[in-house]
């Protein structure tokens, strides 16, 4: 989609691996800056709604504030059988807004 787009050949700002419940629940979440020509670009594609707007976050202690796409990637298992429904990975895309009237992020 287009937020691939905008974090199409940057390197990630910081990428780590949340443990959890290793090695049954393996995660890794990769974190891309977002160009400060891209932040308008980026609201659009995703149809921001209004009354949201992007935040800046940071990733780690030692990390600036910035504008972020996150791209998740993690084995989704559920606790129950369902036939026919074997664990598989999933890719989220996430990136960090706040309701501007709330400021509640």
């Amino acid at each position: 989609g287009n937020a691939a787009a905008i974090a199409a050949g940057q390197q990630p700002l910081v990428d780590y691996t949340i443990l959890g419940d290793y090695p049954n629940n393996p995660k890794i979440m990769l974190n891309f800056k977002v160009s400060k020509n891209s932040i308008e670009e980026l609201a659009r594609a995703i149809n921001m709604p209004d009354g949201l707007e992007l935040v800046p976050m940071s990733v780690s202690e030692d990390s600036k504030s910035e504008i972020i796409v996150s791209l998740e990637v993690f084995l989704l298992t559920l606790p129950f059988e369902i036939e026919g429904f074997d664990d598989e990975f999933k890719v989220v895309w996430t990136t960090y807004v706040k309701n501007s009237e709330t400021n509640v992020v």
